[in-house]
């Protein structure tokens, strides 16, 4: 029993370990974006939570995860894309 619950422990701290090092890269540069892309991350951050709530109350569990993993690669994708030559 010792050995699972050491291994269960390793890779819940691992999953930690990576969610902090991604935020602590991300998050820095997150006004730089803003002002880039003319965005206010503060209306986000205020309005972001409770139109998700909105969403999650209104539909299942299972759609909104998957609408909101859709929009997250939208919005990866279009950072990545070049823009149009003038």
């Amino acid at each position: 029993m010792t050995g699972s619950k050491n291994a269960t422990l390793a890779i819940l701290f691992s999953v930690v370990i990576v969610d902090l090092i991604g935020f602590g890269i991300v998050v820095p540069i997150l006004p730089f974006y803003a002002r880039a892309y003319e965005a206010s991350a503060a209306l986000a951050r205020v309005f972001g939570p409770f139109a998700a709530g909105l969403l999650y109350d209104l539909a299942d569990r299972a759609p909104f995860l998957l609408a909101a993993a859709l929009v997250g690669i939208a919005c990866a994708l279009s950072v990545r894309l070049p823009e149009p030559a003038e």
